[in-house]
């Protein structure tokens, strides 16, 4: 009986976590995150911890409503291919 219980739960628990309203004027979820290092000419290195616009809907949204950015903090865009 608990066995079939667990496995129950375990199928609904997707049910419950796609059932949350998407919120388009709350802050967006975080993205996957990359680590940046840019070196510049005379060898000094900034490291940034960016996250990671891949897919369209990601670059879209950005980080549209957030309420801060940490100040190593960024977003990146992957387009694939160069734009101009």
């Amino acid at each position: 009986m608990k066995r079939r219980r667990l496995l129950l739960g375990l199928m609904l628990a997707p049910v419950a976590v796609r059932a949350q309203p998407f919120n388009p004027t709350g802050p967006q979820p975080e993205l996957p995150k990359e680590r940046l290092v840019i070196t510049t000419r005379d060898g000094i290195h900034h490291a940034f911890t960016v996250e990671m616009a891949i897919k369209q809907d990601q670059q879209m949204t950005g980080l549209m409503f957030r309420p801060s950015v940490p100040a190593d903090g960024g977003l990146l865009f992957d387009w694939g291919t160069p734009h101009a």
